[in-house]
């Protein structure tokens, strides 16, 4: 058995081939009946059964029977060593060694892993990590397993919160991922999950889930295992010139649409049914939801990138999936309906049933308005304006529009039951205050009516009152209450032209400058609390994660320094939109993956990973997330305008 030769029952994945030819050992592929021999495994050091090889989202477990196990067990004993995954005894073979050492019985409890991660709990030969190292992959499936309590369990799943390692408090409920039994002078090793698809599946970080492999094989041979190199960042370089950097945003622009086109996020190829909400290619899941806000600024995206690439072909796709908006229900426009003239959450108006949020609404009426004047039609604007004017209807008794509201079929409310009361602060947050402020100012730059102004400056200026700190009333975090701000003020500040506004801006880049790292990524900053695993939640853990988020911080901060560029002029808005859009153009997915390719996830590890990041216990959007709102089409948006020099607040017809 020292001859350092392992035999694979399953497929040879090339991971396998890769690590053995690393340390020179030999590989042999058997067939599972071999086992039927109980000498079968006579000159090999090692074996390794395998899952067979499932449709990605499932796990097939392998069923094992006496004979099988008694060939394990009888080479385990000799000093043979054993690493089986995903595999459990038949009803004849329960009672053997493997299934009382194990805790795995015939029918076993297949447990979907959706938001638990794996920390490597316990040192061995085959995991020398740090305590509590933690491992990513999102979705997988195991075997719930009770092993017996001389069973070293090696990696543990739990809800773990953290970057790279288990942080304070660990969670109360664990159950084993992989596990250890040693058997006369040999060891079984048991995965509860299909380790073997770790590359096939993307699991993350990939060069830990490397480590971990490269010391299986290695504790299979009987030798020492390789060293796997540490992942070494790229160096973005922000030192190029003014037209270097709009061929890559161009470049970046027209590998976007093809995102868009190739993901399986257009109902129909045309546009004509709209965009969907979001997707998942590590599940291969679409998020079949139509959101107006999504909808509006991806049709603001492809006909930005219809005019930067000469493309009619793109720019109609921008205008139907608009048009699919505005005819297709989602609007109210019943004028006798409280909420005309405002935009259904998720899908078409169901009579006076609606959901109305602040922040979609205002992005609604703000690219209503842009189309309006982008494809040469006045009517668009008028649905703008009537979203304006609904906004202005939701002021509650303190001034601030109401963040979100919802009207059911009852004649004794007027506009249903408000998500908060009148005295909570989330309606001073840039997150929803903010953004209404930001479309009731543009709708004065469009329309010139003065009401819309003196609502956007007197909501500003309650908003600005909680900075510097915001006071707990973002969403996430401080960075995520920065990136928004930038919005109103960028408005105000070419509608109203102030210092005041001016001063606002420069404090809100202040404050990127000083989290902007050198990749030209923002630092998430001051959690107010911790969410996770029960509802919208940031995606750091702590200040000084090098995480990025582009669902909350880095698009907007993009996108809101451009528009502040353009209004006020000065030019550390632009120094601080360039650096942010080269890290963002060096960081767009290349996988090759027609559901990736081209696009942008929400997290983004810029540190020694430099690779996408999935938080496990963000419930609400869910890891590894591709938005084509909020994400995808501000990013592109403002990568259009940067190359066009488009300035957005040309708005009047």
């Amino acid at each position: 058995m020292d001859s350092s030769r392992i035999a694979v029952v399953g497929p040879l994945l090339p991971w396998i081939l890769e690590e053995s030819a690393y340390i020179n050992a030999d590989v042999v592929s058997m067939p599972l009946e071999d086992l039927v021999n109980p000498r079968s495994l006579d000159g090999f050091s090692g074996i390794m059964i395998i899952e067979e090889p499932q449709d990605i989202g499932g796990m097939v477990p392998r069923p094992l029977n006496q004979v099988f196990l008694s060939t394990l067990e009888s080479f385990a004993e000799r000093g043979g060593r054993v690493f089986a995954e995903a595999c459990y005894p038949d009803y004849d073979t329960w009672q053997s060694r493997f299934a009382q050492c194990f805790g795995v019985f015939p029918e076993p409890v297949i447990r979907r892993c959706e938001l638990e991660r794996i920390a490597l709990s316990a040192n061995h030969p085959v995991a020398k990590f740090e305590p509590y190292t933690l491992l990513e992959e999102y979705r997988s499936f195991a075997i719930y397993c009770k092993p017996e309590e001389d069973v070293q369990v090696i990696a543990n799943y739990g809800k773990y919160l953290g970057l790279y390692t288990a942080s304070e408090p660990l969670p109360d409920e664990t159950f084993p991922a992989i596990t250890s039994k040693k058997l006369g002078v040999g060891e079984i090793i048991f995965a509860t999950f299909p380790l073997s698809r770790f590359e096939s599946l993307r699991y993350r970080p990939k060069h830990l889930w490397r480590k971990l492999a490269a010391g299986l094989v290695a504790w299979l041979a009987k030798l020492e295992s390789r060293i796997v190199p540490e992942p070494k960042p790229p160096v973005v370089d922000h030192n190029i010139s003014k037209e270097q950097r709009a061929g890559l945003l161009k470049d970046a622009v027209r590998k976007n649409i093809g995102w868009f086109r190739s993901a399986g996020l257009l109902p129909a190829p045309d546009g004509s049914k709209g965009v969907w909400e979001a997707s998942n290619p590590d599940t291969r899941e679409i998020r079949r939801q139509s959101r107006p806000d999504c909808n509006l600024e991806t049709a603001v995206a492809f006909v930005l990138a219809g005019k930067l690439l000469g493309n009619e072909e793109i720019t109609t796709i921008g205008s139907n999936i608009a048009k699919y908006m505005f005819e297709g229900g989602f609007q109210q426009m019943n004028p006798e309906s409280p909420g005309y003239g405002g935009w259904n959450w998720l899908k078409p108006c169901d009579g006076e049933r609606m959901t109305i949020f602040i922040d979609d609404n205002s992005w609604a009426c703000i690219c209503s308005l842009m189309l309006s004047k982008l494809l040469g039609q006045p009517w668009m604007a008028e649905r703008g304006l009537l979203t304006a004017d609904m906004l202005m209807r939701l002021k509650r008794r303190d001034g601030m529009i109401a963040t979100c509201v919802t009207r059911q079929d009852d004649s004794t409310k007027p506009f249903g039951d408000f998500y908060e009361d009148t005295e909570t602060s989330l309606a001073e947050s840039p997150h929803f205050g903010g953004m209404g402020a930001a479309a009731l100012a543009y709708a004065y730059l469009f329309s010139g009516r003065h009401e819309y102004l003196e609502q956007a400056r007197f909501m500003t200026e309650r908003i600005a009152a909680r900075m510097p700190g915001f006071e707990r009333v973002s969403r996430n975090c401080k960075s995520h209450a920065y990136a928004r701000m930038l919005f109103p003020l960028a408005v105000l500040a070419k509608v109203d032209p102030s210092s005041r506004w001016i001063e606002l801006a420069a404090q809100v880049d202040d404050y990127y400058r000083e989290k902007q790292h050198e990749s030209g990524a923002i630092y998430e900053w001051e959690h107010w609390e911790t969410r996770g695993f029960r509802t919208d939640t940031g995606i750091f853990d702590k200040d000084g994660d090098t995480i990025a988020d582009l669902l909350y911080t880095c698009n907007f901060a993009l996108y809101n320094s451009w528009l502040a560029w353009k209004s006020i002029g000065s030019e550390r808005h632009l120094e601080t939109f360039e650096k942010l859009a080269d890290f963002l153009a060096a960081i767009q997915d290349s996988s090759g993956d027609p559901m990736s390719h081209g696009g942008w996830f929400r997290g983004f590890d810029f540190g020694n990973q430099w690779d996408w990041f999935g938080c496990n216990h963000d419930i609400s959007w869910g890891p590894y997330v591709m938005e084509t709102g909020w994400t995808n089409a501000p990013i592109s948006m403002a990568f259009s305008m940067y190359v066009l020099d488009f300035d957005p607040f040309e708005m009047k017809q």
